[in-house]
């Protein structure tokens, strides 16, 4: 519990590191794609990974000019056979096991398993927000094609967008105003008076109610042009 400026007591507003709230959300998009869960939780861990990867690279180098040093395979993963796998716009390498389902990843150059989720993910959330938030998520994603969610930057913009709207201290995400926004830009986006969406991947959206014209080819492409900082 907090106080307010009166010493009112009131309930703390809950957060969580933006890692697991990607690492979720990958999840749901992964479920909507037609992927199992046990496939989904491989994937939605190993997509929050590699952005994760990918930025503290970015950050490396500008602070310090600092190159990746090269790394081969592990051994168990040059004895097995991989192939490489789309997802939300990133080719991972990965694994099959039985039924040719995805087993493992590759992702940092270390071999990962869908057990690295319920850890490093579904753990870090309080309490009842793990399922919350899934059901939210699921809403959020409602009207995107699985197909465009695979497609460029799609899945990340999404996610850049509630992060960006939702975000409070270092690296950390309002539950709540989480919990709300995605509500609000689930499937009754976009907003009355704006534009229509078009399920077209070469689609021309409508000029929006100020007359400016809005050319986009998915409904994350909206969300970023008129929703995030420039």
């Amino acid at each position: 519990m907090v106080e307010d400026r009166e010493g009112v007591s009131m309930a703390k507003t809950p957060t969580l590191n933006r890692f697991p709230l990607f690492g979720l959300f990958a999840y749901r998009a992964a479920r909507k794609m037609g992927y199992s869960a046990e496939e989904a939780r491989l994937l939605g861990y190993s997509t929050a990974l590699l952005y994760a990867i990918f930025k503290a690279k970015a950050q490396a180098r500008k602070e310090r000019g600092e190159k990746e040093a090269k790394k081969g395979l592990p051994k168990e993963i040059q004895a097995a056979k991989t192939e490489a796998v789309k997802f939300g716009g990133q080719q991972y390498e990965v694994v099959r096991g039985k039924g040719k389902r995805l087993d493992k990843t590759v992702v940092g150059h270390e071999v990962h398993e869908a057990t690295a989720y319920d850890r490093e993910v579904q753990a870090k959330f309080p309490e009842g927000w793990h399922e919350r938030l899934a059901k939210a998520f699921d809403q959020y994603l409602a009207a995107n094609d699985p197909e465009q969610l695979n497609t460029g930057d799609t899945l990340f913009e999404l996610f850049r967008a509630w992060r960006d709207a939702c975000k409070v201290g270092f690296n950390r995400v309002d539950l709540e105003k989480l919990t709300s926004w995605l509500g609000e830009h689930g499937e009754r986006w976009p907003p009355a008076g704006t534009v229509s969406w078009a399920r077209s991947p070469r689609c021309s959206l409508k000029p929006s109610a100020t007359g400016l014209p809005i050319s986009a080819c998915s409904r994350a492409s909206w969300l970023v042009r008129n929703l995030l900082p420039l």
